[in-house]
């Protein structure tokens, strides 16, 4: 039996060895549309799709740098409006990490909110941990390089002044 829940799927913006750049022209637009109609096909026209998640973060060959940030946007906008064209019940996702390994801001590839129906960081308790109500009161606004947001208070709070990102 075939579970019936509601998917969360994550795809990379480009293939390993490509660019964002390739994306943003549209070279990839008939592999995201098979992508997103394989999932509609097999039940789940409903899914959110996590495009490009954890950009912040070096550790996956898709994330953002200042020198592909536009491409990186112009790409996330291309296959929302795909993903949307194959099934407007998808849910779009805008996911950075709750923090960067290399000190970028993951507000600098907010692809604007006509582009996205769902936001906020992965946040893993265990990285750090927080093993007291203190420590979590110390981090829950920290923020990083440039004001980015570390903590869950900082991240709310950007999302509540960023134009269209609201928690």
């Amino acid at each position: 039996r075939r579970w019936s829940g509601r998917m969360s799927f994550s795809t990379p913006l480009w293939a390993k060895g490509e660019t964002a750049a390739v994306t943003a022209q549209g070279k990839n637009d008939a592999n995201f549309r098979a992508l997103f109609t394989s999932l509609k096909e097999l039940g789940h026209g409903n899914a959110f799709i996590r495009l490009g998640w954890e950009m912040n973060g070096s550790w996956f060959y898709w994330h953002a740098t200042p020198d592909n940030e536009k491409d990186w946007k112009a790409a996330f906008r291309k296959i929302y409006k795909i993903a949307k064209e194959v099934s407007p019940d998808f849910q779009v996702v805008w996911n950075p990490n709750k923090s960067s390994d290399y000190g970028y801001d993951a507000r600098r590839v907010w692809p604007e909110a006509d582009c996205v129906d769902v936001a906020g960081p992965d946040w893993y308790g265990t990285y750090p941990a927080y093993h007291s109500a203190a420590q979590w009161d110390a981090g829950y606004m920290a923020t990083g390089p440039g004001g980015a947001p570390l903590g869950l208070g900082a991240w709310r709070f950007a999302c509540s002044i960023v134009p269209g990102l609201k928690d």
